[in-house]
């Protein structure tokens, strides 16, 4: 196991809280399926840096994504 995969939760908490009250407002859409299994994959620390990036910028513009990565962390 990768040194790197045991810190992984702590990087997910601390990237949760970076957003703190800001994600009140932001676009509430749909997502499709493929975001769906990449925000599984990303809960799971299981995607590419290229993806990774990809998430995050979705996380931070919507708020379904947000509850659905909560969801898959419960």
């Amino acid at each position: 196991m990768n040194p790197e995969d045991n810190q992984f939760p702590d990087i997910l908490l601390k990237f949760a809280q970076s957003f703190g009250d800001q994600v009140e407002g932001h676009a509430r859409k749909s997502l499709t399926d493929e975001e769906k299994q990449s925000l599984g994959q990303f809960a799971e620390g299981e995607i590419s840096p290229e993806k990774r990036a990809k998430m995050v910028a979705l996380l931070s513009s919507n708020e379904e994504a947000i509850e659905h990565l909560a969801s898959l962390l419960k």
